[in-house]
């Protein structure tokens, strides 16, 4: 009952993507990935770790797919990841049945992932599961996290106050304890 108040008066309904408005079919995209190609596997995930390092050294919490694939070989690029997603990737229907919710009820509704995709590519993963176009804020594009500052960036841009916004996530560290920091309601 809690929630449903607090989702009827929140103004800004966001929703994580990956494990919460959309499943993978594999356990993780680590293992999609192992089953489709060992390669590519092996030197993806070394990439992604080297990005992850070298940005850590920078200050930055994040890495962006541009930090990942400028790394890799050319005979591996962002396009053999996406089309691997695309063909691995289901919608949750509860969450989804709460994303349409907060569409009819008029709420800005939008979503926020921490990945290293950038919004259009989130927008191509939505597409292809028949969902509305929405706002998307990733932390590749913004290089913060979800606990290192993108609700705060996302609140800029939306300019709402924490205590009107609700966020749908699995996470307990960053889909929960970040937003309760902020007074961002969470489920």
């Amino acid at each position: 009952i809690r929630i449903q108040e607090e989702f009827v008066r929140a103004k800004v309904v966001s929703f994580d993507l990956f494990d919460t408005l959309i499943y993978r079919k594999s356990i993780s995209h680590y293992q999609m990935w192992k089953s489709q190609s060992r390669s590519f596997f092996v030197r993806r995930t070394m990439t992604e770790f080297i990005a992850r390092f070298i940005n850590s050294i920078k200050g930055i919490p994040e890495v962006s797919e541009s930090d990942i694939y400028n790394r890799m070989p050319n005979r591996w690029d962002l396009e053999f990841e996406i089309n691997l997603e695309l063909k691995n990737i289901l919608l949750n229907p509860l969450i989804m049945s709460l994303l349409r919710e907060a569409i009819e009820a008029g709420k800005y509704v939008c979503i926020i992932s921490d990945t290293h995709y950038r919004e259009e590519n989130i927008k191509r993963l939505l597409s292809h599961l028949g969902l509305p176009e929405l706002k998307v804020f990733t932390s590749g594009e913004y290089g913060l996290t979800k606990s290192t500052g993108l609700f705060r960036e996302v609140q800029k841009q939306l300019t709402v106050a924490y205590s009107e916004w609700i966020h749908i996530g699995d996470n307990l560290h960053s889909d929960v304890a970040s937003q309760k920091r902020l007074g961002i309601k969470h489920f």
